[in-house]
């Protein structure tokens, strides 16, 4: 598709998000430490451009144009290529690209700090091609993109890596408002027990040391089978966007909404309702959740809750730790030995 960029003139959408793009570069500037009040400044910027940039395809926005927002996805993909052409000359081989980062790895044997410095020549090439500045961000020991559920491939928004930095995770339930403290909790410790370890085989976690990720996992469904957590571990929330009705599909969320209802725990729409879910009940199916505030105070167990759906949610949470590596939902609750470099 052929993308017509008027050059002779500076475009509206341009005179807006300039003036914007430029405060978040010096604010960037002025960033000391995560979460500082420059951090917090630039990430409102950014989110606002986020939002400059959703709205250009949008049929209804008063400015919304279909092909403005086109001729923007080109440009990008454009900019990445050259990116990406740039790095694989010298001397990188490219992980991942997407938006506004790139993932290298050195290919020709070089020290660390000859990395660096390669690196950060490259952000120098890039702005001097593109008038974008590229910023070094960290240099990772190790990093792993999801398997996709829909096809082959892996999947582009969802990795984790860990380095000099500490942990990156984007797309993993760690990172969704919804996740329950215990499913949140569980993900974090067994991607801590692989960046604390040094037993490396080609520069990834060996075989035994995801082992002890799987063992982990198991050690977890048994405090749940056995009904040693409490109750506020357990609470998932999730935002209500629209009122349910006699068409709605009973999901969980819906229940619980109808549930705070009924019990005098009005729930306003873009709201989050907080709940427990329960076995289902034929008879009631309001009985499938239990409200946050039905139980959170309590300082024991629950005994009605359903184990088969936090079983699953928590394989799933370790399935995206260790699934790039080759593991299936099914091998992480076997609890003999089934696959070869288990015996490593």
């Amino acid at each position: 598709m052929m993308i017509h960029t008027c050059g002779r003139r500076h475009g509206f959408l341009g005179r807006v998000v300039a003036p914007l793009i430029e405060r978040r570069r010096r604010l960037k500037q002025q960033i000391v430490s995560k979460g500082d009040t420059a951090d917090r400044q630039q990430n409102a910027l950014k989110w606002l451009l986020v939002t400059c940039f959703g709205y250009t395809g949008y049929r209804n926005a008063r400015f919304g144009r279909i092909e403005a927002h086109e001729a923007i996805c080109a440009w990008a993909r454009e900019l990445l290529l050259q990116t990406i052409n740039l790095a694989q000359q010298q001397g990188w081989e490219v992980l991942h690209a997407i938006v506004d980062s790139i993932w290298i790895r050195d290919v020709q044997g070089r020290s660390l700090q000859e990395q660096y410095d390669s690196a950060m020549d490259l952000a120098q090439e890039v702005h001097a091609l593109t008038g974008i500045p590229l910023e070094y961000e960290a240099t990772y020991r190790c990093i792993a993109f999801l398997p996709s559920r829909v096809h082959s491939g892996g999947s582009l928004t969802k990795y984790w890596a860990y380095g000099e930095n500490g942990m990156k995770v984007r797309g993993l339930e760690l990172r969704q408002h919804s996740t329950c403290p215990w499913v949140r909790e569980l993900q974090k410790q067994a991607l801590q027990i692989l960046a604390d370890s040094d037993d490396l085989l080609d520069g990834i976690p060996s075989p035994r040391v995801q082992s002890s990720v799987q063992r982990f996992l198991l050690a977890e469904v048994k405090r749940l089978d056995t009904h040693q957590l409490l109750p506020r571990e357990l609470i998932i929330s999730q935002r209500i966007s629209r009122k349910p009705t006699s068409n709605s599909s009973q999901t969980v969320a819906m229940l619980a909404y109808q549930r705070s209802q009924s019990l005098g725990f009005p729930i306003e729409l873009a709201s989050k309702v907080r709940f427990i879910v329960c076995p289902k009940d034929s008879r009631n199916p309001m009985q499938r959740v239990i409200l946050a505030q039905e139980c959170e105070h309590l300082g024991h167990p629950l005994r009605r809750i359903d184990l088969d759906y936090y079983r699953r949610l928590a394989v799933r949470a370790v399935w995206a730790v260790l699934g790039p590596f080759g593991w299936s939902e099914e091998d992480l609750l076997e609890t003999s030995i089934t696959r070869l470099d288990q015996w490593m």
